[in-house]
């Protein structure tokens, strides 16, 4: 379905008002590329050719804009890539006729990379909610290309706890996830900024609330294709989290109304390390960009400082053993 010409002067409008300014300050550019079927469109940051390749994958009926916060905050010195993914933002074509299930968007995405840092090139991978599913689930299929992975409340794993949009969805059948309306956007927006019953929610306004309704029920069938595509998934990442191998670091919201915190058990059980950011819920990327970024930059430095030393030990003594430094 395509977008009504009201939204699309809107989304334009934010385009150059909002995104364009924040995106020359940092440098960051809007590039595109024919890849797989598809013409991505996609935000590059240059860097000298030896640099770290950073890429940023964003969630479920998110966009690659979503990620400006976080990257503009990056102080380690990457070439940094943050595509729209199939079926998102101004990747086309947008049609629910399209796999949208984890493993067609990890073949997407590996013919995004191909095209864009070169076959089988190393990459750090960053991947929020549904992007965290899909980020995982590379990581343990291609373990050469991944040097390391920061996911953030991601998608793929079991809740112990369910969260009151899971219990909503399977108590009353009603998903928020396909909120059209003004009011189901407005719950939505509250469960995804962690706001308990009660408790004050971030102002929006009605303007904004319908804008945001309006582009959902415009590209209703693409939404509930990929939300049909990915319900099987629900379990994917956990399946894979053992056979992973990079460096890996999860941050989760405490007050995670969509995914619930307690999915941290399930990762806690494979060893890997996991942060509990404190008076967050599902948008971390938009409320704490700048401890995102600190975590990024922390696993993308620690993991580039292991791969020079073990180059430099193999070169002066044959060896493969590396120091553990953190």
């Amino acid at each position: 379905m395509a977008p009504s010409l009201s939204v699309s002067l809107l989304r334009s409008a934010a385009e150059h008002l909002v995104f364009k300014r924040r995106r020359a300050k940092a440098l960051i550019t809007v590039r595109s590329v024919r890849a797989g079927g598809y013409t991505w469109s996609y935000l590059e940051k240059a860097s000298p050719s030896h640099a770290a390749i950073v890429v940023f994958i964003h969630g479920f009926s998110s966009e690659k804009d979503a990620w400006l916060p976080t990257v503009e905050r990056l102080t380690e010195s990457a070439r940094i890539l943050v595509p729209d993914l199939p079926g998102h933002g101004a990747t086309t074509p947008v049609t629910a006729d399209d796999d949208f299930g984890v493993q067609a968007q990890m073949r997407n995405l590996l013919t995004f990379l191909d095209k864009t840092c070169g076959p089988d090139a190393p990459i750090h991978l960053v991947g929020h909610s549904m992007g965290g599913l899909i980020a995982g689930v590379f990581a343990a299929t291609f373990p050469s290309m991944v040097l390391s992975l920061t996911l953030v409340c991601p998608a793929g794993i079991s809740m112990p706890t369910r969260s009151p949009v899971l219990a909503m969805l399977e108590d009353t059948g009603v998903n928020l996830m396909q909120a059209t309306t003004v009011d189901d956007m407005q719950q939505l927006m509250r469960f995804a900024d962690g706001h308990h019953k009660g408790e004050k929610p971030a102002t929006r306004s009605r303007f904004l609330l319908r804008f945001y309704a309006k582009h959902q029920a415009d590209r209703i069938d693409v939404v509930t294709k990929i939300l049909a595509d990915m319900l099987p998934e629900r379990r994917t990442l956990e399946d894979h989290l053992p056979i992973i191998e990079a460096e890996t670091l999860v941050l989760w919201g405490s007050d995670d109304q969509i995914l619930d915190v307690s999915c941290v058990d399930r990762i806690r059980l494979t060893g890997m390390e996991s942060v509990v950011v404190a008076g967050c819920g599902h948008t971390i990327i938009k409320r704490r960009p700048e401890l995102v970024a600190a975590y990024v930059d922390r696993n993308v430095k620690r993991t580039e400082r292991c791969r020079v030393d073990h180059d430099m030990s193999s070169v002066l003594t044959g060896s493969a053993c590396i120091d553990e430094y953190f």
